[in-house]
């Protein structure tokens, strides 16, 4: 797994209602876009996909786009 799932998942672990909110946000269609502590998250709500983005420009953490069922195995992956 990339680095930038990684500090995702580090951005999560601790934070039942952060991955609630995510959850609920691929329901909702609420926000397109979430900054978490170390990783933007952009939802494209039509392809059903989400960008993860690494705080800083950085070439060890690339972006990330996953689609939600993706994002749901990761975040459900987390404890």
């Amino acid at each position: 797994m990339n680095k930038t799932i990684e500090a995702f998942k580090d951005d999560i672990h601790s934070s039942l209602k952060l991955k609630e909110k995510i959850l609920l946000n691929i329901e909702s269609k609420t926000e397109k876009e979430m900054i978490l502590n170390q990783v933007e998250l952009y939802f494209n709500f039509e392809k059903e996909n989400i960008e993860l983005v690494y705080f800083v420009l950085d070439s060890n953490y690339p972006n990330v786009i996953i689609d939600f069922k993706e994002l749901k195995d990761i975040i459900n992956s987390v404890r």
